[in-house]
């Protein structure tokens, strides 16, 4: 069974995280999360509060046949605090880019793996308030997959996101069958 792995943490965008989450369940992908920080209570941007499985830094230790990033504030806040958990977070997403597994970004997000250097010479897309500083960004694209990277423009797009994340993990097929059984048009 492929395996997921989504990461949590204060300020995200609901949608973008729990789209992910649910669709590749659906798809039979064996999807677990990971908060960022010491606590497996996360609030996200618009204060619903939800628990991720494990900790980040007992997941960072593990591969996955994709990794998935959902954005919102919190990932600007996560880039200014740097520290740590960002090192952590960098080597952790280039370690799977780079083994050729899927590495999923969603609105704010992209920055960080334009920051990381996952980006470098890959077709991209991202939210307007960072398309700017991502160097070919696509922002007329709802989604974009180049190779093994998967990035999407925001909140709206989160459902297309993930439905390509899960085309790309465990087939089109059932990526079909999934976005059918939510009359996903």
């Amino acid at each position: 069974m492929k395996t997921a792995l989504v990461i949590l943490f204060d300020g995200a965008e609901e949608i973008e995280a729990i789209a992910p989450i649910d669709i590749l369940r659906r798809a039979g992908a064996q999807t677990a999360t990971a908060a960022l920080g010491g606590s497996l209570r996360v609030k996200g941007r618009s204060g619903i509060e939800f628990f991720a499985d494990t900790l980040f830094e007992s997941a960072a230790q593990k591969t996955f046949d994709a990794v998935v990033l959902p954005g919102g504030p919190g990932v600007k806040k996560i880039l200014e605090e740097g520290g740590e958990a960002l090192e952590l977070l960098k080597k952790f997403f280039v370690r799977h880019a780079e083994a050729g597994k899927i590495a999923a970004a969603i609105c704010a997000a992209p920055l960080a793996f334009q920051k990381f250097g996952i980006l470098e010479g890959r077709a991209s897309t991202a939210h307007t308030s960072v398309e700017a500083e991502i160097p070919g960004c696509r922002p007329d694209m709802p989604v974009v997959r180049d190779g093994n990277i998967i990035t999407s423009r925001g909140a709206g797009t989160a459902v297309d996101f993930a439905l390509e994340i899960a085309s790309a993990l465990v087939g089109g097929g059932a990526a079909r069958n999934t976005a059918e059984s939510i009359c996903f048009k």
